[in-house]
């Protein structure tokens, strides 16, 4: 595992539980390598056709600082990583993995409604904070469109009333995970006024 994400993080998504996780925003994309090891996991326990397909959704800035180091955690177990123009049209038929925000997918799944349904899910929706405070009508859509997951990962700096919400429609029986605030390096600064969680909670308000 990368070395902010918790042991308990991996064992808890290896045993295929739901997870709720509180952390940092720039560490939320090392949560992926154990969702990959899950989604390799379960590919090779089950008949192709019914092997699960991973999202991750993200804030587009992060989705795009993350796009280069998940092609290189998807290489080493052999997963292929779709990316809004870079393949998307292959998930979630061919391609195992999709990344990218809620505003680029939306147009993706929409497209393809009809046979999203027969899949079977693993749903990674990180930095909850930020996707609600810049698009949270754009990113219930894209929950509409998608199949019941069977397994959901959040991962959010604050669990304020607008991402308890969320979780509380999206997550099943979940644990907990919290992986500790410390000096971590960030992908994209805060914005201006405090965190998103901070704003996202305002909004909610």
């Amino acid at each position: 595992p990368e070395d902010h994400v918790a042991a308990d993080l991996w064992a808890l998504t290896l045993q295929g539980r739901d997870v709720a996780v509180s952390a940092p925003a720039g560490v939320h994309g090392e949560a992926l390598p154990a969702l990959l090891a899950r989604l390799t996991a379960t590919q090779s326990a089950r008949e192709p056709a019914r092997a699960p397909r991973l999202l991750v959704l993200l804030p587009q800035a992060r989705a795009a600082a993350l796009g280069g180091r998940s092609a290189r955690w998807s290489a080493s177990v052999g997963v292929e990583v779709a990316l809004p123009g870079r393949g998307a049209e292959r998930w979630p038929q061919a391609a195992h993995c999709g990344l990218g925000s809620p505003a680029e997918w939306l147009p993706i799944l929409a497209a393809q409604a009809s046979g999203l349904q027969s899949c079977s899910l693993l749903l990674m929706v990180a930095d909850v904070d930020g996707l609600l405070l810049n698009g949270r009508t754009v990113l219930h859509q894209v929950l509409q469109l998608l199949p019941q997951p069977e397994q959901v990962v959040m991962l959010a700096e604050a669990w304020g009333p607008a991402a308890q919400q969320l979780a509380s429609q999206i997550l099943s029986q979940p644990c907990s995970v919290e992986i500790p605030f410390r000096d971590v390096p960030s992908d994209v600064p805060p914005p201006l006024g405090g965190t998103s969680a901070q704003a996202a909670d305002r909004m909610a308000a």
